[in-house]
């Protein structure tokens, strides 16, 4: 009896999306839903993407993710439409996760939502071989999602701590005399604290996406995306074990005064470096050929 139910309301949600897909406004109405829907969250993220340095990248991702559909226009308009049923019940699942992580106020939910929900309205409106097309930039969309702080605070404390001794074991090993202290490193001349904010965390979730990023943008297997995404993580930590000597360096040379003046310089130097060494991997891995025509 369930059984027959489930069947029975199936063919009235099949039956109901049929006439929607026929009628241009019913589609109009529900992109405009959508929208509405979505409008809320999508503020909210840019909230924290503005300031809260550990999710800054979140602000690029939507355009990207834009970007990567221009680009994948020829692919989009000669996919043959097959509608596929259960983009209804992923749809009607997003929006449940949506509806439900928005009345308990749980930020992560809402915006990941989105992805089943975009997936949904595809599957349903238009089938399986547009799904294939666009599935990596609306899967794209899970970096725009801020992250919690049950994910955030252990792998920032890690990178942290690994990047604080790390440093002090390079810059003892050249001859400097280091005192390391938690997170704190002394020297004779001045003393470098390992901010959280300074952890090299921030690096790495960017670093993350742009792994994901380049390893679709370019034709190359599956094992060597792998290879670009995992190799994310040592190339944030030797990024920021760079910049925590470099500031040593100059600290101990020019003292605090300098050492404050270089601590922005640095930073963004270094971010420049760690895509630089992500780059020169992909390189290697043989990232050359992109994967559209430009």
């Amino acid at each position: 009896m369930p059984q027959d139910a489930a069947r029975s309301l199936g063919q009235q949600l099949a039956s109901g999306w049929e006439s929607l897909k026929k009628a241009p406004r019913g589609v109009l109405l529900l992109t405009a839903v959508l929208v509405a829907l979505y409008a809320p969250v999508v503020a909210e993220a840019a909230k924290i993407w503005v300031t809260d340095d550990n999710q800054a990248h979140g602000v690029f991702i939507f355009p990207i993710s834009l970007f990567l559909l221009w680009m994948l226009r020829r692919e989009i308009r000669a996919a043959r439409p097959e509608p596929a049923p259960i983009g209804i019940w992923l749809l009607g699942f997003g929006l449940l996760i949506q509806t439900a992580a928005w009345l308990l106020g749980i930020k992560w939910f809402p915006m990941l939502s989105l992805i089943p929900v975009i997936a949904g309205a595809v599957l349903a409106l238009h089938g399986k071989n547009l799904w294939r097309v666009v599935a990596f930039p609306v899967c794209f969309l899970f970096f725009a999602a801020p992250l919690p702080d049950i994910v955030i605070l252990p792998l920032s404390t890690q990178v942290q701590n690994q990047s604080t001794t790390g440093s002090v074991l390079f810059m003892s090993s050249l001859g400097y005399p280091l005192i390391q202290t938690g997170n704190r490193i002394d020297t004779p001349a001045i003393s470098v604290e390992v901010a959280e904010v300074c952890s090299g965390f921030k690096k790495l979730t960017a670093l993350v996406a742009f792994a994901f990023l380049y390893g679709y943008v370019f034709n190359v297997s599956l094992w060597k995306r792998a290879v670009l995404v995992l190799a994310a993580y040592p190339i944030a930590l030797v990024a920021n074990i760079i910049r925590i000597c470099a500031l040593i360096f100059i600290g101990s040379a020019w003292g605090q005064h300098a050492l404050e003046g270089a601590h922005d310089w640095a930073e963004l130097s270094v971010l420049v470096v760690s895509f630089g060494m992500f780059v020169l991997l992909g390189r290697i891995l043989g990232c050359r050929e992109l994967r559209f025509a430009l």
